[in-house]
């Protein structure tokens, strides 16, 4: 149960999520709704999980983010990771998430994420607007509006970008309180 939602002016990403943690981490085989939910692999680069899985995404996860930490292009850290879920990662019963990366090609800010489903495999997605979201249903549909309706483009400021990102997830935290919780987390990544 999680939002995540990022935008970007062409320079910098802004990056929202709500802070609510629910985890059945008693093993491998428990869902785990909610944990860290955004990391930052390195100031060009953050990793963001939605959705429900067990706690070996999160060893995979670890591994991940410690063999990228030098990397700062998006793509080549991408295709690393959609190689190495395609090679090692097992989807379980249940199981339904989205593991996004936002960062910088070049110096142009994108996003990249693999969606997994059990018996449906890793699939590979782009994203081709200047925002992602990334979440339950019905609170991504809520940001989907917000964001369109907030206008934010090129010359919208960082400090406006994180300010309106944190607004639209407080709004979906009221909407939606059995699923989103307080507190609002932000970051922002800026171009090696």
């Amino acid at each position: 149960m999680s939002i995540v939602i990022s935008a970007h002016n062409g320079s910098e990403i802004a990056i929202a999520w709500d802070g609510l943690s629910r985890s059945g981490r008693t093993g491998n085989w428990e869902a785990d709704e909610t944990v860290e939910k955004v990391g930052q692999i390195n100031p060009s680069l953050a990793f963001m999980i939605t959705g429900n899985y067990v706690s070996d995404k999160l060893a995979f996860i670890g591994n991940f983010v410690r063999s990228v930490q030098a990397i700062t292009e998006l793509d080549t850290a991408f295709w690393s990771l959609f190689e190495r879920a395609e090679r090692s990662m097992k989807t379980w019963p249940k199981e339904g998430f989205r593991l996004g990366l936002a960062g910088f090609n070049a110096g142009v800010p994108d996003y990249k994420c693999i969606t997994a489903v059990h018996s449906k495999g890793i699939v590979a997605e782009g994203a081709s607007v200047n925002h992602y979201i990334s979440g339950e249903a019905d609170p991504v549909m809520l940001c989907e509006q917000r964001v369109l309706r907030a206008g934010i483009n090129s010359t919208t400021s960082t400090d406006v970008i994180s300010t309106t990102l944190r607004d639209i997830v407080t709004e979906c935290i009221v909407a939606y309180p059995q699923t989103l919780g307080e507190p609002v987390k932000t970051l922002v990544l800026t171009a090696a």
